[in-house]
C-alpha cells in the first residue's frame, strides 16, 4: 500500500528529460509574452537578469535536487550525480556576468561559468558511461533487449553532442567571434548551442526513463533466460 505513494525513478527521469527539453523554449516564450520587447538573449543564463529569474533559478534547482538525490547502481555513479546536482544549483545561484568577488579569489561570474562547464561535462559522461551500462553485473537475469541496444546508441549520440556543443561555445569565446563577426550576435549563437546541449541532455534522460524506446516483453525475456540457464 505504501508503494502506491512512491514515484518510480523512471517517471522522475522522464520529468527531468522534459525539463531539459522545455527549459530554454519556455524561457523565450514566457519572456516574450510578458516582456516589453521580442528578443532572444545571448545566453540561457542571461535570463537570470530578467523577469524570468524565479523560473530560471527554480528549474535549475529542481534539476539539481533530483540529480543530487538520484541513486546510481554504484557508489561512484551516485557521487557523479550528486556532483552534477551541486553544479546545477551553482549555475542557478551564481549569476552570469557578476564581478562580485567570491571567497576572496574568484568572481561570481567565473564561478557560474565553471559550474556550467562542469555540469555539462558531467552530464555528457553520464550519458556516455553510466547510461550505457547493461546491468548484467547487478542482475544475473538481465537480458540485453533490442530496445536497450538502440537506447545505448541514443545515449552515446547525446553524450557526444553535449561535448561538441560545449566545445563550440568555448571556441566561440576563445576566438572572440562576437567581435570578429559582429553579425553573429543577432542570432544569439551561444544561446542556441546551450539549447542544443540541453536538448541532448533532456533526450538522454527521457530515453533513460523509457519515455521512448521502452523495453517490450521484459518478463518474457527474463523467463526465457532463466529457462536457458536451467
Amino acid at each position: 500500500m505504501e508503494n502506491s505513494y512512491l514515484i518510480p525513478y523512471s517517471q522522475l527521469r522522464k520529468t527531468l528529460g522534459y525539463l531539459g527539453l522545455l527549459f530554454p523554449i519556455l524561457l523565450i516564450v514566457i519572456d516574450n509574452i510578458f516582456g516589453d520587447i521580442i528578443r532572444i538573449l545571448p545566453t540561457v543564463s542571461d535570463y537570470y537578469h530578467t523577469g524570468m529569474r524565479d523560473f530560471f533559478v527554480g528549474t535549475l534547482c529542481a534539476i539539481g535536487i533530483f540529480l543530487y538525490t538520484h541513486k546510481g547502481h554504484k557508489n561512484q555513479d551516485w557521487k557523479l550525480m550528486s556532483f552534477c546536482g551541486l553544479m546545477a544549483i551553482g549555475v542557478a545561484f551564481f549569476p552570469t556576468g557578476s564581478n562580485k568577488v567570491l571567497l576572496g579569489f574568484i568572481t561570481v561570474g567565473f564561478a557560474h561559468l565553471t559550474c556550467a562547464a562542469l555540469l555539462f561535462l558531467g552530464l555528457a559522461y553520464i550519458s556516455l558511461k553510466v547510461f550505457t551500462k547493461d546491468g548484467s553485473k547487478e542482475d544475473p537475469n538481465y537480458v540485453m533487449t533490442a530496445e536497450k541496444k538502440i537506447r545505448n546508441k541514443v545515449f552515446t549520440v547525446c553524450g557526444w553532442a553535449i561535448l561538441i556543443f560545449v566545445l563550440m561555445i568555448a571556441l566561440y569565446h576563445l576566438l572572440n567571434l562576437d567581435t570578429r563577426i559582429p553579425d553573429l550576435k543577432m542570432i544569439s549563437p551561444v544561446f542556441w548551442l546551450e539549447t542544443f546541449a540541453l536538448w541532448a541532455f533532456g533526450l538522454s534522460w527521457l530515453t533513460k526513463g523509457e519515455g521512448i524506446l521502452e523495453d517490450k516483453n521484459k518478463e518474457e525475456n527474463k523467463d526465457k533466460k532463466r529457462c536457458e540457464e536451467d
